[in-house]
C-alpha cells in the first residue's frame, strides 16, 4: 500500500516520499499525492510517528501538519461516504505520554501510550460526505 513519509535522512536530510513537504517553522507541511492517501509516517531524528486510516482518505488537497518534536499533528480526513460514522486511525508514536484527539467539536478521544505502542481511535464523520480535520497533541 502506498504511504507518505517524512524523513530525516543522514546524508541527505529531511526528505518526504508520497507527498510534498515544506517547512514553517518548527511545523511540517506534508501534502499527500499517493492515490491511496491512508498511511502517514513521520520518521524524523525526534522520533517515528504512524497515522494509518482503516477506511476513508487524509484529504488530497490538504497538508498534514506535523511539529518537529512530534508534540502535535493536525490533519483532514474525507470521506465519500454520505452516511454519518467513524472511520478508524491507528496511532503509534515512539515517544511517551497522553495524545488527545479532538476535533471542531471538542475532544474525541484521550490515550495514555508507553514509548511504540499503538491505540486505535474511532474518528466521527458527520453525514454528507463532508471532510474533517482532527488534531492529536501531547
Amino acid at each position: 500500500m502506498a504511504a507518505m513519509i517524512l524523513a530525516d535522512d543522514p546524508i541527505f536530510g529531511r526528505f518526504c516520499y508520497g507527498g510534498t513537504w515544506q517547512q514553517s517553522g518548527n511545523t511540517n507541511q506534508v501534502v499527500p499525492l499517493d492515490g491511496v492517501r491512508r498511511q502517514f509516517h513521520a520518521m524524523l531524528d525526534a522520533g517515528n510517528l504512524h497515522l494509518v486510516l482503516d477506511n476513508d482518505h487524509f484529504a488530497a488537497s490538504q497538508a498534514l501538519a506535523v511539529k518537529d518534536d512530534l508534540s502535535r499533528v493536525s490533519f483532514v480526513v474525507e470521506t465519500a461516504n454520505t452516511a454519518s460514522h467513524g472511520t478508524a486511525l491507528r496511532f503509534a508514536v515512539s515517544i511517551a505520554g497522553t495524545y488527545t484527539v479532538s476535533d471542531g467539536g471538542g475532544v474525541v478521544a484521550t490515550a495514555t501510550l508507553a514509548a511504540g505502542e499503538e491505540a486505535t481511535f474511532s474518528l466521527p464523520l458527520a453525514a454528507g460526505g463532508a471532510s474533517q480535520t482532527f488534531v492529536i497533541a501531547r
